[in-house]
């Protein structure tokens, strides 16, 4: 917007250069207000993974009492039922901020700038490739669950794959 009240294609005090500046201030607003709602949200899903993690590496711990480590395993798993909802949130969350931010620079945009539309391009490219990779990675995961449901070997990969990021989170978040 900046440049196109510099190149005077939107004169100050116009109607076009009020409601553009309102445009911008509002999407701003909203950008931010949503990152410390993330951020607030955050907090309480985090504690849960971490807790879930514990009671998962737990019930490795405790595998030769087959009661207990199904307990701990059953309760970990409930526990990470609210984590997988907010990873799906966040995935949605981000493509929405993708969203704003491409608006954002299309509202800002010079069209005779070539360096503000190859901005915008590179923000729809990262956009359109972070939505491949969540299909990609979705497609992945269920082929690998149904693989685990007809063998064995595949079902204990995934178990040691689990108690590995459940360390790790464990580890270097705990």
């Amino acid at each position: 917007m900046n440049r196109l009240i510099e190149t005077r294609v939107i004169e100050r005090g116009t109607l076009a250069h009020i409601v553009c500046q309102r445009y911008t201030l509002i999407l701003m607003e909203q950008i931010e207000s949503t990152r410390k709602f993330e951020e607030y949200l955050k907090i309480p899903f985090e504690v849960l993974a971490w807790l879930g993690a514990g009671l998962a590496l737990a019930s490795l711990v405790v595998s030769s009492n087959p009661a207990a480590s199904t307990t701990l395993r059953a309760v970990s798993t409930v526990l990470g039922v609210p984590v997988l909802l907010f990873q799906i949130y966040s995935v949605v969350h981000q493509l929405s901020v993708f969203e704003q931010v491409i608006n954002l620079r299309l509202a800002e945009a010079d069209t005779t700038n070539m360096e503000s539309l190859v901005a915008v391009g590179e923000l729809t490219a990262m956009r359109a490739e972070y939505a491949q990779q969540i299909t990609e990675t979705i497609f992945k995961e269920i082929v690998l669950l149904i693989a685990a449901g007809k063998w064995e070997i595949f079902k204990q990969g995934l178990h040691l794959r689990g108690y590995y990021a459940d360390l790790e989170l464990f580890l270097l978040e705990g």
